[in-house]
């Protein structure tokens, strides 16, 4: 499991954004979203990473998502989600889309501590959503689909094979039951003047598709010295991860491959071609017996240094710096004889080598002063700052082709560089400042009120825009502390938050808001190279800016038996990046400008109670769940060319539109009233309520969107001394989705090539057949139609633990302080409304593992 696993079932409004290519993917990074997405994602192409995810802030500096993504677990101390203006503001620019706290384990007193865990997992592919058909029923598909004439010799040739028994599972070559093991050790002590600890960790994992997976080491040492008011604490880490790419390359070419191919000789070796030299389906399964290379390989140096001087009880000042470096190689190299190449003649351009190698440093450093006060029933605190950071990031590229050998696989092998894919070289240098200040004050501990403010700089903005302010006011009031409510014994916790403020974002091109220029290098001129204009700048580009209004309520009864959480938000995304479009004349086809606005409002909830509570026996339930709706105010005159180009798209697949008053995630189709019994046509409504078999762009509406009514976790946690069980469901109501795998694996599935079982059974075939499907003769392009827009309500088990922690008591003898054993299990099965094929590229997984924690 990994950290992002453990906060989606905390909190609802922290959600996974559905990747159905990469599935399990090990290797691919998930992508969440914090109270729903505040970008306009036309430009997702010119931001460095997603514009919607939120921050992530360890030990108190910013974590890119593929280090949090590699972390260790079990050294997560505390983890805490920050969504509000008044829980956010104090990170200013870097906070729109949420903030993520995470605190590692600080060093222990006492004599040395051995802790040891160990991790033994299973992971087995989940297939549960492809229905394909065996090599009978696809032959019987062809035959009716009037592939094949009287004595066809393709018809006989197939029918012999599947007499001989070839009836190939083909979704089962590329892939494996993964067996990993993670070991972790961490060794601390020392006495209150001087704490160490170091923490050793080994992570091997390999991924449910041969010969891919992702190892991750790491290796940590903190440090800690108290002198007087003073302590000093020194954090070095550093990371290994090397990922692989399976040689079996993408699981959907697996999913089409008939299952009558013969793909073995009668030696038993791979064949090339299958079926028939006449036919060009070339086997994937040969790619794999050559020595191919996909891999991509990074290693992470970091230092915190702090120091903590308590000038007084009251009053806290703290400096801290960090420093990161990191360095990244990433090699993909086809053999000469790689499928790739069937059908070039030219051996000077089989086989290629990509290299791509990047190295980046980064500072940050902040200079804090903390004030606590309190007199009679009033208590201040103030937090005010500074802090600086600069990231450079310097990359450069090659591509090497033409190798005269599968084994010669390194670059000075190759004959040249690659015509089309000239070497390549990067520079992105950033830098930022800010000043940030907080105020809290609380009365009598019944009201409470807080005031932030922060002014940031930042390189990637115009030179006359570089700064932004962003603020955030909040107040509070504990009911429960009134004494006309102490009177009520059941009411254990009554509180009422409000908050609005201003945060913002920054996650955008290093050089957006500069005029840059292209050398023109395989040109001369007299006095030296030209260069060209590659884009146009704006000095008035300013900070994208979201405005949040929260309104809250946490209720607790019975000693906090019950309890209940409740947030109302309105988040406003204004100034947000996009193009605008400029005339032919001028050169360009556009430039950024601040012109976007997209509103997300929602509530969201947690309740949690204890069904049983005693001593040594409790049972807990636990539900929580979160609606989001999006919206666009406001889009510029580019995004509604973007609307009129996709219009003009010939495609099977619902198309991206933007348009003012609709969401982000609005599904637009032109109505469908089905298909036709008499006929096999599907029979349309246009704009004007009038029946045709025509399809045309102009009659697109808005049919529904992707975002639920509601969605969150249903938990159960059951505790009988040192027995423990915990388990959570992830669920969504009331969402709606194209189901693409009807229009690609059924109604426009390419018969020769094996297809979803649908397409022999449900299509039509002869008049006044009543099907949902056209004609199975009909081979024209189906277009983004209401037909294929389903529910997609779901049920997912994400995750089941059971657990045993041992009698402290009865380890002492054998000087154990601390022994746990635990099997859980993740993934564990999924129930949907809608049939539709998952984990296209990569396939979906269940893990299962057995766990071991001891400490000396």
């Amino acid at each position: 499991t990994n950290v992002f696993s453990v906060i989606t079932s905390m909190d609802p409004s922290f959600k996974l954004v559905n990747n159905n290519q990469a599935g399990s993917n090990p290797n691919v990074m998930p992508k969440f979203e914090l109270r729903g997405a505040s970008s306009i994602p036309d430009v997702r192409s010119e931001y460095e990473g997603d514009p919607n995810m939120p921050v992530f802030i360890v030990d108190g500096f910013e974590m890119s998502v593929e280090k949090v993504f590699d972390l260790d677990p079990g050294r997560i101390a505390t983890l805490t989600i920050l969504k509000d203006a008044s829980a956010t503001a104090i990170y200013g620019s870097r906070a729109s889309n949420g903030v993520v706290v995470i605190e590692t384990r600080a060093p222990e007193p006492g004599k040395i501590n051995v802790a040891y865990a160990l991790n033994l997992s299973l992971t087995t592919p989940d297939l549960s959503d492809y229905d394909l058909l065996n090599a009978r029923e696809k032959l019987d598909l062809e035959v009716a689909a009037g592939y094949f004439g009287y004595f066809d010799e393709a018809y006989n040739r197939r029918l012999k094979n599947i007499q001989q028994g070839y009836d190939t599972d083909w979704l089962s070559q590329p892939l494996q039951n993964a067996i990993s093991h993670q070991h972790s050790l961490t060794l601390d002590g020392g006495n209150e003047a001087f704490r160490y600890a170091f923490h050793l960790n080994m992570n091997p994992s390999d991924g449910v598709m041969k010969k891919s997976g992702r190892d991750r080491y790491a290796i940590d040492v903190d440090l800690q010295y108290r002198l007087k008011q003073f302590t000093f604490r020194n954090q070095l880490a550093y990371d290994y991860v090397k990922a692989f790419n399976s040689p079996y390359g993408s699981f959907s070419s697996y999913t089409r491959l008939n299952p009558y191919y013969r793909y073995r000789d009668d030696q038993g070796q791979y064949v090339y071609i299958m079926d028939d030299p006449g036919v060009d389906v070339y086997n994937p399964l040969w790619n794999t017996t050559l020595n191919n290379k996909d891999q991509s390989v990074y290693n992470l140096l970091t230092d915190h240094f702090s120091i903590d001087w308590w000038v007084t009880d009251a009053l806290r000042i703290k400096a801290s710096a960090s420093v990161s470096v990191r360095n990244e190689e990433e090699e993909v190299f086809k053999s000469p004889f790689h499928t790739d190449f069937k059908r070039e003649k030219d051996m000077a351009r089989r086989g290629t080598y990509d290299v791509v190698n990047s190295k980046s440093i980064g500072y940050e450093a902040v200079l804090g002063v903390s004030y606590t006060k309190m007199v009679k029933k009033n208590y201040v605190t103030f937090n005010g700052g500074y802090n600086v950071s600069s990231t450079d990031l310097r990359s450069h590229g090659y591509s090497v082709l033409g190798f005269p050998a599968d084994e010669l696989n390194d670059p000075g092998f190759g004959l040249d560089y690659h015509p089309e894919k000239k070497p390549t070289g990067n520079s992105e240098l950033s830098r930022m400042a800010g000043f940030f200040g907080n105020l809290n004050y609380t009365y009598d501990n019944r009201y409470f009120a807080d005031f932030s403010v922060r002014a940031d700089a930042s390189s990637r903005f115009g030179a006359d825009k570089r700064w932004a302010v962003f603020w955030s006011a909040g107040v509070g009031y504990n009911l429960h502390n009134e004494v006309f409510l102490k009177k009520l014994e059941w009411v254990s916790l009554l509180r009422l938050r409000a908050s609005y403020g201003v945060t913002g974002g920054q996650n955008f091109n290093h050089y957006q808001a500069m005029t840059t220029y292209r050398f023109i290098t395989d040109k001369w001129y007299g006095y030296g190279s030209g260069a060209e204009m590659l884009a146009l700048g704006n000095d008035d580009l300013k900070w994208q800016s979201t405005v949040q209004k929260n309104f809250g309520l946490d209720l607790g009864m019975w000693k906090d038996r019950l309890t209940l959480t409740f947030n109302y938000y309105h988040k406003l995304s204004e100034n947000s990046l996009t193009d605008v479009t400029l005339p032919p004349s001028l050169g360009f086809p556009s430039y950024k400008e601040n012109l976007g606005e997209v509103v997300n409002e929602g509530w969201e909830f947690t309740l949690r109670g204890f069904v049983v509570k005693k001593e040594d026996f409790n049972i807990m339930l636990s539900v929580n769940g979160a609606q989001n709706n999006n919206k666009l105010k406001k889009i510029s005159n580019s995004l509604k060319a973007f609307n009129e180009e996709q219009d003009k798209q010939v495609e099977n697949k619902v198309m991206a539109r933007y348009v003012e008053g609709q969401s982000l995630n609005t599904i637009w189709v032109v109505r469908s009233l089905g298909i036709d019994p008499a006929n096999g046509k599907e029979l349309f409504l246009d704009k004007n309520g009038k029946r045709t078999y025509d399809w045309n762009a102009d009659d697109y509406v808005a049919e529904a969107t992707t975002d639920p009514r509601l969605y969150g976790n249903l938990g159960l946690g059951i505790f009988y001394r040192g027995f423990s069980l915990n388990t959570y469901v992830n669920y969504s109501l009331g969402e709606k989705a194209y189901n693409q795998t009807l229009v690609d694996r059924v109604e426009n599935a390419d018969k020769h090539y094996n297809c979803d079982r649908r397409v022999l059974y449900d299509r039509w075939h002869k008049p006044g057949d009543e099907t949902f499907f056209k004609d199975v003769k009909d081979a024209s392009v189906t277009r983004p139609t209401s037909r294929f827009v389903q529910k997609n309500n779901y049920l997912n088990m994400t995750s089941l633990n059971v657990a045993y922690e041992f009698n402290p008591r009865l380890l002492e003898p054998l000087r154990i302080k601390y022994l746990k054993l635990a099997f859980y299990m993740t993934d564990l099965f999924r129930i949907s409304t809608m049939k539709a094929e998952r984990g296209l590229d990569y396939p979906f997984a269940r893990t299962f593992t057995t766990s071991l924690q001891i400490r000396f």
